[in-house]
């Protein structure tokens, strides 16, 4: 069954057209992403701004008609943390509404059990209880698997978007930034249980899949290498260190590095490092599958 998944987050609106069968993507038919911003600015006023709000229209109008063209089955479109959390939330989902797209504005467990639909798509791991992280614009779902079960789906809002906003990562970070980053995403999961039993941490959306590409030094980027891709922690130190030294400007030079991740790639870097220093893990395997293809997915149950 052919079927469309359209993935509108904080930070960036990605969508998919692939066969599903029996619960699992057979085959990706096309793909397409685009980094908007939606939740630009939010932390500070708890609106989206009018412009965020064009950019992201406009992403969402194209990919969805550009989904049509693939004759799906159906199109389902989802809406993350910027639109549920904003205050004028509304204006986005009734701009496209009049355009004849209707997006379902889901909840932080709903968006953590459809990205843990997606990551199983791609990933076989079913009999290991392990740890999904979802680091997104606006939000971060830990998703628990137990080898049988899936046990829990938490959202924290916080985000590379929300983190990029409260803090500069526009410059080399110094030691300070760092630490008062790290000690910012300590407090917000502060209450999660770590004496869970894990195997794995699997990692999913833009910051761990941009980390891979960054290590392979690929100048263009193929879902199929970073899929399963593994990033030991030493290495992800490194990249930590390497990033964070240079400017946005200097960013920009980095092969692997997604036009529009300048900013964000430190802070969802230090979120990863956290939970492997957490979980006493040393390394973290990299999902390209996540929320957009579970979209995809639930479209076809």
């Amino acid at each position: 069954m052919i079927t469309a998944g359209i993935d509108i987050g904080t930070n960036t609106v990605r969508m998919i057209v692939a066969d599903v069968i029996d619960g699992k993507i057979s085959s990706i038919i096309h793909q397409n992403r685009s980094v908007t911003r939606l939740g630009e600015g939010f932390i500070k006023s708890g609106l989206l701004r009018e412009d965020a709000i064009k950019r992201t229209f406009d992403s969402v109008v194209k990919f969805y008609y550009e989904a049509l063209s693939y004759n799906p089955l159906k199109v389902k479109c989802c809406a993350t943390s910027a639109v549920r959390e904003a205050e004028n939330g509304h204006i986005f989902t009734e701009l496209l509404r009049d355009h004849g797209i209707q997006i379902e504005i889901i909840d932080g467990e709903t968006e953590g059990r459809l990205t843990a639909l997606g990551v199983m798509s791609g990933l076989n791991f079913r009999n290991e209880p392990s740890l999904i992280v979802d680091i997104g614009g606006g939000s971060t779902e830990l998703i628990y698997w137990s080898g049988r079960d899936l046990d829990f789906a938490k959202s924290f809002k916080i985000g590379v978007v929300k983190l990029s906003d409260m803090f500069d990562f526009s410059k080399p970070s110094t030691e300070d930034l760092l630490d008062r980053v790290n000690l910012y995403i300590a407090d917000f999961f502060s209450d999660f249980n770590f004496s869970i039993e894990i195997k794995n941490i699997i990692a999913t959306a833009g910051t761990p899949t941009t980390l891979a590409a960054i290590d392979m030094q690929m100048e263009n980027y193929d879902y199929r290498r970073v899929n399963g891709y593994i990033i030991t922690k030493k290495r992800l130190n490194e990249l930590i260190s390497f990033i964070s030294s240079k400017n946005i400007e200097e960013r920009k030079m980095i092969k692997g590095l997604e036009p529009g991740r300048e900013d964000l790639i430190v802070p969802g870097s230090l979120i990863l490092m956290f939970l492997l220093d957490r979980f006493s893990k040393d390394q973290l395997i990299v999902s390209d599958f996540g929320l957009r293809e579970g979209i995809a997915i639930a479209a076809a149950l």
